[in-house]
């Protein structure tokens, strides 16, 4: 039966019809120019090309596209798993994009994806985002300090169902300072030991067994710390330990200047590194 014949549809149909066509072949012509755009830009910095090609984002697009009021209402089924996530690192050490195939859903469509990461230190996931566009199926990271990360993905269609969770992503790893310690300081300095205590932070590239000693200006020992390799105090990251501007024994000390040493030993290599804390009552 032509679409032209009485009573099929009516000429008002038709035209919207073939309006949609219209718009649905320009996006196409659009997401591929976008497409060879972001690939000569990646290019450019030395980037592999993302691994998604306009192919990938046509057919996002056309899922979500499709008259979805039509379909909702018998849709059951959840959209598929999406792709398994690739990074890619720019120009900064801490700064890079999540990318993976898109996701698809005959019925309803794809409407939002959810990343999760997880560091290399810890078993737990961790939320990003729940609602990233269907549309692009990428996430720029920004910002991360060093470590290691994994990513997992997961779709959601328009009636509220998620897919089944990616593959995980191979190890994103952020480059780690050479030397085992660094940024090493404290605050507040100088301390009002009536008023609070200080916080003596540094950081480690690696596990590593961490000893802290207070000394006077006489080279007497006030306060020392030992921590184990990846206990609290030498743990790979931030580490954070708080005087009370007290000795061994448990007394206030005297107002002066003091003498913060603190030894890093990874893998029979030792770095020390000395701070002054000046303490003012």
């Amino acid at each position: 039966m032509s679409l032209l014949c009485p009573g099929f549809l009516s000429n008002r149909a038709i035209k919207l019809r073939c309006a949609s066509y219209i718009a649905l072949f320009l996006v196409i012509i659009l997401i591929s120019e976008t497409g060879a755009e972001l690939s000569n830009d990646l290019k450019k910095h030395n980037i592999e090309s993302p691994p998604f090609d306009s192919l990938d984002l046509i057919s996002c697009f056309f899922s979500n596209l499709l008259p979805v009021e039509t379909k909702v209402e018998n849709d059951c089924t959840p959209p598929l798993a999406p792709g398994k996530p690739a990074f890619y690192s720019s120009l900064l050490s801490n700064t890079y994009i999540i990318f993976w195939h898109c996701s698809l859903d005959i019925e309803s469509g794809v409407v939002c994806y959810e990343l999760q990461e997880k560091n290399g230190i810890s078993s737990d996931w961790r939320k990003i985002n729940d609602n990233i566009s269907a549309v692009l199926s990428c996430y720029s990271i920004i910002g991360r300090v060093p470590g290691h990360y994994y990513y997992r993905v997961r779709a959601k269609n328009a009636v509220g169902l998620w897919s089944e969770w990616s593959l995980v992503s191979k190890k994103t790893s952020i480059n780690f300072p050479d030397k085992i310690i660094t940024r090493v300081s404290n605050f507040p300095n100088p301390i009002n030991s009536k008023e609070g205590n200080t916080i003596i932070t540094y950081f480690l590239n690696q596990d590593a067994e961490i000893t802290i000693t207070i000394y006077d200006l006489m080279g007497y020992e006030i306060k020392i710390w030992s921590f184990g390799a990846g206990e609290e105090g030498g743990n790979q990251g931030i580490n954070n330990i708080v005087w009370d501007c007290k000795d061994d024994r448990g007394d206030k000390i005297f107002k002066g200047c003091y003498l913060c040493r603190i030894r890093a030993k990874f893998n029979q290599k030792v770095t020390i590194v000395t701070r002054k804390i000046g303490v003012i009552y």
